[in-house]
């Protein structure tokens, strides 16, 4: 999708997993072969991702990323 993504468009990358590998490191991995795109942090506390869980939040397990796209 990130292709179609116009210039100030925002991709959102959401899963229902908690796990690292599902999450940060896509998301890690996404920005290096993307450089056109920044984080834009969503975190409830300012961090840079919103992560939610049964035993915090009392949800289902979700996590969220914000990217925009900031050139061609």
């Amino acid at each position: 999708a990130a292709p179609l993504v116009k210039r100030e468009g925002i991709l959102v990358y959401a899963t229902c997993s908690l796990l690292w590998e599902e999450n940060q490191d896509v998301a890690t991995a996404f920005l290096e072969k993307n450089p056109e795109f920044i984080l834009i942090p969503c975190g409830l506390d300012g961090g840079p991702y919103l992560s939610l869980s049964p035993l915090q939040n009392e949800t289902d397990g979700f996590f969220f990323f914000y990217f925009q796209k900031v050139k061609e």
